[in-house]
């Protein structure tokens, strides 16, 4: 019997480490906790806790205030996702797609990083709820400070799947057991995901202060409609 099929949906969530993390750590750190003030979220305040969130404009200040490091960090980010962006369509791992980007190199993609902030852990069971970010198709986190993250102190990055579930058996087996993708990150990870791609972290109970920078993206391939 002969049959058409359509592989749709699969949705990407790309992660790499900042080699150079380890030099420039300290002294972002440094630049990144001048932002704080206690008890601050910028918005959705029903799904935090004990956390400290910057306005949106977190680099923007860096560049205005010649933060060398964070600017760094901006830059390390945007060039990065084009990067594996590019090298992740181009290998086909994407099982389908409307365009061809075979030709596309990565001073064809065009980022506006319109948005970026920090959040500081700010007190015992610091924790963002699920949530996603609209007005942006791509977000990306870089892991600053990851201090005591692990399964017992909590801080786990999660990524909920594309899809509801209100009923599943065995003929939904490649679904099944996947809804939510748990990552422990490490200090200088990268996450890159489409920005409707609903998120959150687990309650963190560590003694030091965990840092992670986030921003929205808007992307524009040139040449690609």
């Amino acid at each position: 019997m002969n049959y058409d099929f359509y592989s749709m949906w699969a949705t990407p969530i790309l992660t790499t480490i900042d080699e150079k993390h380890i030099e420039i750590k300290n002294k972002a750190i440094e630049q990144a906790l001048t932002y704080y003030k206690p008890n601050h979220v910028y918005v959705a305040e029903t799904i935090k806790n004990n956390l400290y969130e910057s306005e949106f404009d977190f680099f923007d200040i860096a560049e205005k205030e010649r933060y060398e490091e964070l600017v760094y960090i901006k830059h390390k980010i945007e060039s990065t996702f084009k990067h594996i962006f590019i090298d992740y369509f181009k290998s086909k791992h994407y099982p389908f797609t409307q365009h061809d980007l075979d030709d596309v190199v990565e001073t064809d993609i065009d980022i506006e990083t319109h948005e970026s902030w920090v959040h500081i852990s700010d007190g015992i069971s610091s924790y963002h709820g699920t949530h996603n970010h609209p007005n942006s198709s791509w977000s990306a986190i870089y892991c600053l400070e990851q201090a005591d993250v692990n399964d017992d102190n909590g801080g786990i990055i999660q990524f909920n799947a594309p899809f509801d579930n209100m009923y599943t058996d065995n003929g939904l087996f490649f679904q099944s057991g996947t809804n939510v993708l748990s990552i422990e990150p490490k200090d200088g990870a990268m996450f890159f995901f489409p920005s409707n791609i609903k998120h959150s972290a687990t309650p963190y109970t560590g003694d030091r202060t965990r840092i992670i920078i986030s921003v929205n993206m808007k992307i524009n391939i040139i040449g690609v409609n």
